[in-house]
């Protein structure tokens, strides 16, 4: 193992430090999809294209201790993770290897790019916490697809929302891109939602100088709208309703069927108990 990730714990611990001593934070996540964008491939999201390629390195080679890389590759496995639901990818060395051919030094440790998906369904406790000391109570701006009443039982009032397209968002970045920038003085928190295109946003704010916290929390958008995009939310995505605000349960937004949930619980501890 010639490169590694920081626990869950660890990166809450470093990104929450961060964030207190800091003006200036960025928290930019690289799953297994964007190292493969990196080898010229594409993702669920995003079709194959060499600019894309091209922007994702860019974006990737930006080295400063407060542009916080959070990487798919030879993180922890921690309590509850089991295969479909956090555990190492099974291609985990062949992403090392990805990386190391790229040039990344030996030795590099990143932050975990998981820590928020982890929360959200092991310990919303803790999840709570870092909203309502980081997010709820900040002027923030969204960039996504989600729907903004649903996202404001997570993160409390959004008052910037840029409404993106729910897929392929890198190739009308020219269209939506100018409405960040107009729109982000006076803002505290930026969290984009867009894919790939994440990072590429990540890049230009990062190079813009804005003086904000730009925290890429990846699906958490998606696991709240029990929007069934990766196995882990379609098996334990109901547990994240614990990391809402007071009212998600009547506003008529969210499907809510006990049972199904039981039976979810049922599974995953089936796959718990088959991979002792």
């Amino acid at each position: 193992m010639q490169l590694s990730a920081r626990s869950v714990y660890g990166t809450l611990e470093h990104l929450d430090q961060q964030l207190k001593e800091h003006k200036r934070v960025f928290y930019t996540r690289f799953g297994d999809g964007e190292i493969y964008i990196m080898q010229g491939k594409g993702t669920i999201d995003h079709a194959p294209a060499p600019e894309l390629t091209a922007e994702i390195k860019k974006v990737f080679a930006i080295e400063h201790p407060q542009f916080l890389k959070a990487v798919s590759v030879n993180y922890p496995r921690e309590r509850g993770m089991v295969d479909g639901v956090f555990a190492p990818f099974p291609d985990n060395d062949a992403l090392e290897q990805a990386l190391l051919q790229m040039g990344e030094k030996p030795g590099t440790v990143y932050d975990n790019f998981i820590s928020f998906h982890y929360l959200s369904l092991f310990d919303q406790q803790r999840m709570q916490s870092f909203l309502d000391q980081h997010i709820r109570p900040k002027r923030k701006m969204f960039i996504g697809s989600s729907d903004k009443r649903v996202l404001e039982y997570v993160f409390g009032k959004i008052d910037v929302y840029v409404q993106l397209p729910g897929r392929d968002a890198f190739y009308t970045l020219d269209e939506w891109f100018p409405k960040v920038r107009e729109q982000l003085e006076g803002v505290d928190v930026v969290l984009p939602a867009a894919g790939a295109a994440t990072k590429v946003v990540q890049r230009l704010l990062w190079e813009s100088g804005a003086p904000v916290h730009s925290i890429d929390m990846g699906s958490v958008a998606d696991v709240v709208q029990q929007r069934g995009t990766r196995r882990w939310i379609r098996l334990l995505g109901h547990r994240s309703r614990k990391i809402m605000l007071p009212g998600w349960q009547q506003s008529g937004l969210f499907k809510q069927s006990p049972v199904r949930d039981v039976k979810q619980e049922l599974k995953y501890l089936f796959h718990k108990l088959r991979a002792r």
